[in-house]
């Protein structure tokens, strides 16, 4: 029985993954990252490149109505932005922040 137990972890010993440096392993992963990072970039610009390509094609249709959009919700956005700061300020976080939370 002895002999067919080391044929067993013969076999198995062959099925059990290499020992790897964790260096190497450290820099593949780099390497990956670094080209998963390049990946993402070359598609945000060029995804920035036709957007400005479509905007500066019909800006000139839009741009009146932006325009009297932009006059008319000044004052609401304004407003808004205030009162979402005095929420964030007089919140548990907010006044933790500021140093008056008791």
């Amino acid at each position: 029985m002895t002999e067919m137990d080391d044929r067993l972890s013969v076999l198995f010993a062959m099925d059990e993954p290499r020992v790897s440096s964790p260096r190497f392993v450290a820099e593949v992963m780099e390497e990956v990252a670094r080209r998963r990072f390049y990946r993402d970039v070359q598609t945000l610009c060029l995804l920035t490149f036709v957007v400005s390509a479509l905007l500066v094609t019909v800006w000139p249709f839009i741009g009146p109505g932006v325009e009297t959009l932009i006059h008319a919700l000044t004052p609401a956005v304004f407003a808004g932005s205030v009162a979402l700061s005095l929420l964030v300020l007089t919140s548990r976080r907010g006044l933790s922040l500021l140093g008056l939370e008791t």
